[in-house]
This record gives C-alpha cells, structure tokens and sequence, in this order.
C-alpha cells in the first residue's frame, strides 16, 4: 500500500491520476436520436400529492403514452407507488430506470442535473445495454448528462495501487430530446464542460502534499501545452521583484515558493479582453493566526476559485471564447514557519498602497489584490471576475446552497447573475455599503485587511478591501466559499469539491 501510493504521489504526469469518468466523457458514444430496441432507459418522473395520496407522473415527452402507462402500472402492481426515489422496471426486453424530479423550485439546469447525478449514484453495475436519456417535459437530456458525468466521478487514485472503479461506465449513450438541443456542436460543448469540470474537481479534491503551488503550476502549464494556448509561470523572487509584496507575504511561512499562474486565451474579438482572477491557497492554516484543528483538514479547498479559473481554461482551450480571456491564478500556501508574516506587520501591494495585517489568516485578499492590479495593468480588460473561497461569513450569510457576488458595477453584476441562472448555479448578490470602505483604513498604513470585530459584514468588508485596487474597471466578485465543495445546491455533488462557478465564468467568456 504504502509503495503504491508513494509511486502515485510522484506520477510522472497529474493525467494518469484523472478519474476513469475523464477518458469515458471523451471515449462514450454521445448522440442524439432514439436507441436500438433494447437498452436501458433513464426516466424522469414527478410526485403529486393530493388529499394525502401519492400519485406518480411519467415526465419523458417522448415515450408513448402507451410505455408510459404501462410502466406506472407495474410501479403500481409491484407496490412502487409508495416509495420515493429510483426504481428499475423491465418491459419488452428493456430496463427502464425511474427517477423522481425534484420538486424544489430551482432552475432547470439544476434539476437536470440532479436527475443524472441521482441515476449515476444508484447505478451499481452496467449490463452492457446503451444507455437512453429521455429528456422531461421541461428538462433537455443534455441537462440530465451533465449530472450524470459528475454523477460518475469518482477520485480513487490516492488510494493503494490495487484499488479499482467501482463504475462500469456505458460505451453508448442516446440523447432522446426534440432534436434541437443536441445538435453535434451542443454535445461538443457538453463532453468539453464535463471534462472542464472533472479536472476542476480533481486538483480541488487532491491532497495538499500533492497539489502545492509548483504542482498547480506545472498542472496549469501542461494543460497550456495541450490546449495550445499561452502560459507564463512567475516564482516567488519574481513574484517579490514585480513589486506584489502583499501577495509574497502569505507564502513566507511556506517550503514552497509562491506562483503566479497567467494564462492567456485568444478569442474571436481580440480588441477586447476578460480577466478571471482565482485565489489559489492549495492549503491554508490561517499562518500565525493558526486556524482551530477541527476542520483544518477542509483547507486544502482553499484554491477553488483558482481552481474554477483553471477549469475554466481547460474548457476554453476545447471552445473558444468570443473574446480575448487572461486567467490569472495566485497559487500559495499559507502556514507557520520561521520567515512567517507578522499580525502588526505592514506591507506594500503592487499599486503602491501599504496594508497592515491585522490577521494572517485574512490572506486571500492579499493575494487577490495584487493580482487584480497586475491583470488591469497589462491587459487592461473590459470586465474583471475574481472568485474566491474568501470568507466564512459568505456562509453565514447564504448557506451552501448558493454563493456571494458584490460588484462596482451593477450592469456587469446583472450580467453574471444572469448568466448564472441560466447555467444552474445560484448566485445572490450583496450591497456595499457606503458605511463600510472607511473601516478598512488603517492608522498606521493605507489600509488594514480585516475590519475591527464590532463590524460583523464579512463578505462585504473583504470585497471592499479589494475593491481598492481595481479603480473604474468593470469588476465583480465572486465568494464561493459555502459552495465550493460539500455543496448544498441542487444538482451538485454533496460531498468533496463541486466545480461551482466553472459553468457560470466559461458562458460568460463563451457570449464575450
């Protein structure tokens, strides 16, 4: 065991620690169209309660009514009426799975996606027979695929060398819609954000003696390479030299350099410009102001909005944006160690404005400043969209059912919203209240990064700090910090990384 996984730490390549369900999006036969007679149907259908009595609805449009009365007859017969859930039928040499719609009034692509997330986790074997997805009445089979590839995700690489998927994944699988939401170019897009996806979730999930800020960086660049787009990767001296001394300062307690990740992705329009900007703690003890034990282990999910960022690039390598997009990734580790920043120590960010640090463990705006002030510098973009696991008070605020979003711009921030409803991942948006930029000033320097403890608006106050250093720039943050991973949302894995956000900033550089 321990030789296995010893030889898996130090794979010569992060691929061969993908997921099976990464090869099988690519390799499976995904089309449109009905299936051969026999094969194994998946099947929404609706629950209705009245005057206390359960009656159950078939929701695939195009099965007959004749298959569908039939199927919820031997439901009945077989005492299936009463339960919730999944069930399994067989009729006329086929299997036909049943699976409940939820009820809960969120958006289509959420539903859609619960339905294929559902089916993938009562799978418990394949027989061999195509899989047919058989679109709702509102929900298109796309939609319910894209559950189902994450549905089908499984991280079993770190464990000893003799373990194995427990998924037998189908080799053909039939997109029964109306035709026009599965067009070639549709499931193109769709196998690309699945793949985008599942790499998303994997160095999200990794562990943080695996995925440090050089391994981030090296992950980064081999997706450039395959993706023929361009990457720059600076180090820390650099990192120093460039002036971004709020940045360095998290890393200083760290054996691992800090990273500043740039890709860059040309579009149809390059005469103008998109900046994604990700914080990515590949772990985050809090520095000197350690965080408490309980949970800890949780903050290696400290670089999602960097890893969103990446997801993201690697999709936008398969489906080119409508304009020029500049990811830009600041991968670091925060911990205790000898050349530790200080609580009481003041830095100097890249725009020239000083910071005292009140908290060690208030870290990824300091990363995200100088990295919002590099991107406008260089590519002066027309939009800027920063995501980030910022605070614990975004859970506070909005539990893990959807994530914050604060802006200076209120065009740019319908824009995401938006967008966002229209892919499936809730976003709610906060104010910034003009009370609360004057409480991060600082006596003694230009700013301090955290509030004093009377003033309780977390979210707010940290994207006011930041708000600091993007001037006039069309700018909107994102904190994913309650829905990055052990989401809540439905129609999003419950446990481990979710890959929010990727759906959301990919359509956004899609549209331009």
């Amino acid at each position: 065991m321990e030789n296995g996984t010893k030889r898996l730490m130090q794979s010569s390549s992060w691929r061969d620690l993908l997921p099976p369900s990464f090869a099988w999006i690519e390799k499976c036969k995904l089309q449109g169209g009905r299936a051969p007679a026999k094969a194994h149907y998946l099947v929404p259908y609706s629950v209705e309660i009245k005057d206390g009595e359960r009656s159950l609805s078939c929701e695939a449009k195009l099965l007959s009514s004749e298959t569908q009365q039939t199927l919820l007859a031997l439901a009945k017969d077989l005492g299936i009426l009463s339960k919730e859930g999944i069930f399994t039928l067989a009729y006329e040499g086929s299997a036909y799975t049943l699976v409940a719609q939820n009820s809960l009034p969120t958006s289509i692509p959420q539903k859609g996606a619960q339905l294929g997330l559902d089916f993938a986790h009562y799978l418990k074997g394949w027989q061999g027979l195509p899989l047919v997805i058989v679109a709702s009445q509102e929900i298109s089979a796309l939609e319910i695929f894209s559950g189902l590839a994450q549905g089908f995700y499984q991280l079993a690489s770190f464990k000893g060398k003799n373990h194995k998927s427990s998924f037998n994944l189908p080799d053909e699988i039939y997109l029964w819609d109306d035709g026009e939401r599965t067009s070639s170019e549709q499931i193109h897009l769709a196998r690309a954000m699945a793949q985008a996806l599942t790499v998303t979730r994997m160095i999200e999930d990794a562990p943080p003696n695996w995925l440090n800020p050089e391994k981030f960086a090296e992950i980064a660049a081999d997706i450039a390479k395959a993706g023929k787009i361009s990457c720059s990767i600076k180090g820390g001296e650099e990192i120093k030299a460039m002036g971004m001394g709020a940045f360095y300062s998290v890393s200083q307690g760290s054996a691992f350099d800090a990273q500043l990740i740039t890709l860059e992705i040309k579009g149809k329009d390059p005469s103008k410009t998109i900046a994604l900007v990700g914080k990515g703690l590949t772990f985050d003890a809090g520095g000197i102001s350690i965080k408490p034990s309980v949970g800890m282990a949780e903050m290696k999910y400290d670089m999602c909005g960097g890893g969103a960022v990446l997801g993201t690039a690697f999709f936008l390598s398969k489906v080119p944006p409508a304009c020029n997009v500049v990811c830009l990734i600041g991968a670091v580790e925060n911990v205790v160690g000898e050349q530790a920043t200080r609580p009481g120590d003041i830095v100097q960010t890249m725009n020239g404005k000083t910071v005292e640090i009140l908290n060690t463990d208030a870290e990824g705006r300091l990363v995200l400043c100088d990295l919002l002030h590099y991107a406008i510098e260089n590519w002066q973009p027309a939009m800027m969209v920063d995501v980030a696991t910022l605070t614990g008070a975004v859970l506070v605020a909005l539990g893990s059912c959807g994530a914050g979003l604060v802006s200076n711009d209120q065009e740019s921030a319908e824009r995401v919203l938006g967008i966002s409803r229209q892919v499936g991942e809730p976003l709610w948006q906060l104010p910034i209240w003009p009370e609360l930029p004057q409480e991060m000033l600082s006596p003694i320097a230009d700013l301090q990064n955290i509030p004093s403890p009377r003033v309780k608006a977390g979210t707010i106050t940290a994207a006011c700090f930041l708000r600091e250093f993007v001037g006039e720039t069309k700018w909107v943050h994102i904190d994913n910090a309650g829905t990055a991973y052990d989401c809540q949302a439905v129609g999003f894995p419950r446990s481990g990384a979710s890959g929010f956000i990727v759906k959301t900033l990919a359509e956004l550089c899609r549209q331009g």
